[in-house]
């Protein structure tokens, strides 16, 4: 039996870090992708976050949108535009949505970056008027008797330079809570940067909580220092949300929700910040939080709940910035989380980097009857359970892993695995799995009224509702011509999420092969290469694409088809032909039906009549 451990550690409570986080969102820009309120609201939804972070700015095509989330139940952080409105105009708007929205209003922020996008005030725009600036603002904040008690963050800076902190001096009584801009590099550990960029805004707002309220990582690895792919950003940002939550940050606001345009050829590091596609589809780091927020849910949770502690020790969590942090839930169940920040983007080369496997060994103080382990990368449900044990091995690698466990173990009911049945249209030979058409409509079976989220390999394309009898239909976008690997998952009633489907295997080919050719004729009879034979029956021979069915024309009557061979080559007999001119071609069809130009002509006269016999 393992050493009962005896060191005991008080948990931070699940709930909490839940609502931790946030997410930027852009309503005004209604000319980019925010302006499709309902891929905002879906997504939102599917990262499970309510807190949201945007500028309130008083033009009336925005304020339904304002509306709209409050009623639904998000929370806003509303920072002050100064281009749009003054301190006072902005202090009466909010308070018209905190006495009609009440709860909706989780703070109100100074301005934005007041390095990049100077404040004018009292005669001048430098740092220094800025800080005066937020004591305006703040004291209007507070006369309000509607807002006294919603709390001001403080105005942020675009910079890691410590003295443009300094140059706006001590703004602690200008604010509730400090604020930070934490965007880290994409070739060094989160933890790395976030030691040097966590510690500014306490230069200015000493002794007061602090709040991120931009963070992120591009995924355009190709223009921006924080670049990287979809892979890394989903790591360093489930990262990123452990490490400020453990830190003692109230609130880490995400940059952001959507790409606010589509950008397919990676000109604009902007661009490319969403969690999203401008689509609303979700990228890798929108699918881990969803992950990641739906195993930590505890909606039972009262503001009252004080975490315990647990009893428990890890050992070889070594891995650079190897890392733990012990979250409780109120009906006490424990979720520790482990994870490891080592470098993994080479940002020379856009590559992505291995990390090391940590074999990482927990040891509890007491037998356990259920442990559970989680990775939000691979899902929300457990990749592994153990039942009456007191010690366990995980590998860690990269990114947060988390081990749940109870006093009395917990059950997990989760839907079966959906089934992708069919696809359509199937061109030319049914069951092949090969079609040239770029746009199918992908068939199967759920758990009736179950959610369906169907990927193409680690991409979310869609998702679709079981009927009632458990079948399912998805249309998808336009796909490349490639191979694809179709899966899907179900979500039911409550959010349990089931495992990966098999997989459906699809060659999307919308490429006519090219022409094939007709390289000979035999036999030649007379002069070779004349074009003239006395043979009615002719072996045409040529060259076309590996494996594609080859038809053969006499003008425009097909007069038969062959099959061209691993190398390319094909050849044709054809049937007894008439004495007169003949012009062969050819054209191919693949194995998805697409059919090519026809090839160059090649002449042929028969003649296979005898001269009248000659006179003497």
């Amino acid at each position: 039996m393992a050493t009962a451990p005896t060191n005991s550690t008080v948990a931070l409570s699940a709930a909490g870090f839940v609502d931790s986080i946030g997410v930027n969102i852009h309503l005004p820009y209604d000319w980019t992708s925010y302006g499709n309120l309902s891929v905002v609201e879906n997504s939102l939804a599917y990262l499970g976050v309510s807190n949201v972070r945007d500028s309130l700015v008083p033009w009336s095509q925005t304020q339904p949108a304002y509306q709209e989330l409050m009623t639904l139940g998000y929370k806003f952080d509303f920072i002050i535009p100064i281009a749009s409105i003054d301190i006072p105009g902005f202090v009466s708007l909010v308070d018209s949505y905190a006495t009609s929205n009440p709860g909706s209003v989780l703070a109100v922020e100074g301005p934005n970056e007041v390095n990049l996008w100077p404040v004018t005030y009292n005669g001048g725009s430098g740092l220094a008027n800025a800080a005066q600036y937020q004591h305006a603002f703040y004291d209007a904040v507070r006369a309000d008797p509607h807002l006294n008690s919603i709390p001001v963050y403080n105005l942020s800076l675009g910079s890691s330079d410590p003295s443009l902190f300094q140059q706006l001096g001590d703004l602690s009584s200008a604010a509730n809570f400090a604020n930070s801009h934490a965007y880290l590099r994409d070739n060094v550990a989160p933890a790395y940067t976030e030691n040097v960029l966590f510690p500014l805004p306490k230069i200015d707002t000493p002794g007061l909580p602090t709040v991120i309220t931009e963070t992120g990582y591009t995924t355009n690895p190709y223009v921006a220092y924080n670049g990287i792919d979809e892979t890394g950003q989903a790591k360093y940002t489930l990262d990123t949300l452990m490490d400020a939550y453990k830190a003692g940050v109230a609130k880490t606001f995400l940059y952001e929700l959507l790409d606010q345009y589509s950008d397919p050829t990676f000109t604009s590091a902007e661009d490319h910040y969403g969690l999203f596609n401008s689509d609303g589809t979700p990228k890798l780091a929108a699918t881990a939080i969803h992950d990641l927020t739906t195993i930590l849910a505890d909606p039972s949770a009262s503001p009252s709940f004080t975490p315990g502690s647990l009893s428990y020790t890890v050992t070889n969590l070594t891995a650079p910035y190897g890392n733990q942090a012990l979250l409780e839930k109120a009906n006490g169940t424990f979720d520790l989380v482990l994870w490891a920040e080592p470098i993994i983007w080479n940002s020379s080369n856009q590559t992505d980097i291995a990390a090391p496997d940590d074999i990482t060994t927990v040891t509890f103080s007491q037998v356990e009857g259920t442990i559970f382990v989680f990775d939000p990368l691979l899902g929300s449900t457990p990749i592994a359970t153990y039942n009456n044990v007191q010690q366990i091995k995980v590998d860690i690698t990269d990114h947060p892993i988390i081990i749940e466990v109870g006093s009395t173990g917990q059950t997990i009911t989760v839907p079966v695995p959906p089934v992708i049945v069919d696809f359509s249209p199937n061109s030319n030979i049914v069951s092949d799995s090969i079609t040239n058409a770029s746009i199918l409509t992908l068939t199967g079976t759920a758990e009736a009224n179950n959610v369906v989220a169907v990927f193409d390999g680690t991409k979310q394309i869609g998702t679709a509702t079981a009927n009632a009898n458990g079948t399912w239909s998805l249309t998808t976008g336009t796909l490349a011509s490639a191979s694809h690997s179709f899966t899907a998952k179900a979500t039911d009633a409550a959010g349990n999420v089931s495992a990966a489907s098999a997989a459906l295997n699809v060659t999307v080919d919308a490429v006519a092969p090219s022409a094939p050719a007709i390289s000979s004729v035999s036999p030649d009879s007379g002069k070779v290469g004349d074009g003239i034979t006395n043979v009615t029956v002719l072996t045409l021979a040529g060259t076309a694409e590996a494996n594609s069915v080859v038809a053969v024309f006499d003008g425009t009557k097909q007069i038969g088809t062959a099959t061209a061979n691993a190398s390319g080559a094909w050849s044709l007999t054809t049937g007894t032909l008439a004495s007169a001119g003949h012009s062969f071609t050819a054209k191919a069809t693949d194995a998805a039906g697409n059919v090519s130009a026809a090839s160059a002509a090649l002449n042929v006269t028969v003649d296979a009549v005898a001269p009248s016999a000659p006179a003497i």
